[in-house]
């Protein structure tokens, strides 16, 4: 199985038309889902993604809660980490960038961007 992506986005068919858009292209790309900052975080104890593309504003566990969260585990220091979020002030970007994001992408986004970006993401 090839790179091992992880979306992490509340809102259903949002994450479902990433998740369709990332399968479209075709790439060796195992990709997992997870409505919630809790959920990301009980999948990451049996999946271990290479990058998680996750959502800022989510109920409960925020994206920026969840990157510090996956940041300070040992075991997930070298996943790479990337908010796709509606959000684009310099505020939410810096918490964003502190709590340990390594890129930061505004939606909406078109789908050759978005798979453009991951690629960039993981070299």
């Amino acid at each position: 199985m090839g790179i091992k992506i992880l979306i992490v986005e509340d809102d259903k068919n949002l994450n479902m038309m990433l998740k369709l858009i990332l399968k479209s292209k075709n790439l060796d790309w195992e990709l997992h889902t997870a409505h919630s900052g809790d959920e990301a975080i009980n999948l990451l104890k049996t999946f271990k993604p290479e990058a998680v593309v996750l959502d800022i504003m989510m109920p409960g566990m925020d994206g920026i809660e969840l990157a510090r969260k996956i940041r300070g585990d040992a075991k997930h220091s070298r996943v790479k980490i990337a908010a796709l979020s509606a959000l684009s002030d310099g505020d939410t970007k810096n918490r964003a960038t502190a709590a340990g994001v390594d890129a930061y992408w505004t939606k909406p986004i078109i789908p050759d961007t978005l798979v453009g970006n991951i690629f960039q993401l993981l070299k």
